[in-house]
């Protein structure tokens, strides 16, 4: 099992913060290939083979390699192009890995993106469930979900601290919309919900001690309301774990990632553990989560790159000692959370002048959750980046 007692979770953060140590303090060629959320990658350094480096992107990765390694970055002064501005090709890794990259010293960038992801249908482990086996007499549930949307809003900072070391910020401004089924003896009854406002906040640090391995810690400061409250049928009452902006809990999120370009093909892998740190104020924690991501991208021109990435994302269960109106609804009972989910993701992104503009698009190829559960149907990411 993935998940399990507090040994576990100690044993992975240990895990990292020694790979973290070893290879901070010692210079060697890694000859592997890596494995698949929640967050992706593409390549870091060297995007460019006349260039002294190249950077990966998102919240989680980079990849290994059975090559020789790979350039050590420039660490005395930062890349610049033929007309004498910092050559930022390096950070064309694709959506999935926005954070798996670092900046020059005094670097800057910004970004904004909006993530939509659609889930529709109900899965209790692998197998399609119907409302009408949920919801009706003599059934364990009054309402069953049946589709939810949610948007994010992310607007994200970077700063090169040094050559190796990145600072970044992020805020992040959700929406909700759930719909809801009843069925009665004469009719079915169709509900709506919604939420919105200020989700989580990351503050992280992203380390680059060598050109194709990358270590981040991300924290998350629990700027979301847990206890958000819907409106149905002129009722108000707390929403389910699903219509919250945030886990209401500190969140640490350390990643490790390794990359590999050969040419115009980038091959990378990343590792990324999301452990909650107690309960929130309404006296429940999200279940820690592990993804592995591997992908490859193409990059035809330098300032063109395309992305095949898959993920694999596995999650506990909500813990929840005291849990209210659980016979509402299945996403309103923690029995019904946890699983695991594979995805695949393409993307294409193009950096122009400095500025660059991406689009994501993936689905899952394999669902399995603990209970009943809305399944995902597919997730599409626009980006906008400003590097200076």
């Amino acid at each position: 099992m993935l998940y399990g007692p507090c040994l576990k979770r100690h044993a992975m953060l240990s895990v990292i913060v020694g790979a973290m140590v070893f290879s901070s303090t010692n210079s060697f060629a890694v000859e592997i290939d890596p494995l698949p959320p929640s967050f992706s990658i593409s390549d870091p350094i060297n995007s460019n083979p006349s260039a002294a480096g190249t950077l990966p992107r998102e919240g989680r990765t980079s990849e290994p390699s059975l090559m020789p390694a790979l350039p050590v970055v420039d660490e005395e002064k930062p890349r610049t192009s033929s007309v004498g501005e910092i050559d930022h090709s390096q950070h064309n890794t694709g959506l999935g890995a926005h954070l798996h990259h670092t900046h020059q010293l005094g670097d800057w960038m910004f970004e904004y993106r909006t993530k939509a992801s659609i889930h529709e249908g109900i899965l209790d482990k692998s197998t399609q469930v119907l409302t009408t086996s949920l919801v009706g007499t003599n059934l364990p549930y009054s309402y069953a979900p049946t589709k939810m949307t949610r948007t994010t809003h992310m607007v994200m900072g970077m700063y090169g601290f040094s050559n190796t070391i990145s600072l970044m910020g992020m805020m992040h401004i959700v929406q909700n919309n759930m719909s809801m089924v009843r069925h009665d003896l004469t009719q079915d009854i169709n509900l709506q919900m919604s939420t919105q406002g200020l989700g989580d906040t990351f503050l992280g640090v992203m380390y680059r001690p060598m050109s194709f391995a990358m270590f981040n810690l991300i924290v998350s400061v629990p700027s979301g309301a847990v206890n958000k409250e819907v409106t149905v049928n002129q009722s108000k009452f707390v929403g389910p774990y699903a219509m919250q902006l945030g886990t209401g809990t500190y969140d640490f999120m350390p990643s490790a990632s390794i990359s590999y370009k050969l040419g115009a093909i980038g091959i990378n892998a990343e590792a990324m553990y999301t452990y909650h740190l107690g309960k929130n104020n309404q006296d429940w924690a999200l279940g820690d989560e592990i993804k592995a991501s591997t992908w490859i991208s193409y990059s035809p021109l330098k300032s063109i790159t395309a992305n095949v990435r898959l993920d694999v994302n596995q999650w506990a269960k909500i813990e929840d000692t005291a849990p209210g109106m659980t016979s509402m609804s299945p996403n309103y009972d923690p029995k019904n959370t946890g699983g695991m989910n594979t995805n695949i993701f393409f993307n294409v992104s193009g950096m122009f002048s400095g500025v660059m503009a991406g689009f994501e698009w993936g689905m899952p190829i394999y669902q399995n959750f603990k209970g009943p559960q809305l399944k995902t149907k597919q997730q599409m990411t626009l980006s906008l980046q400003y590097m200076f």
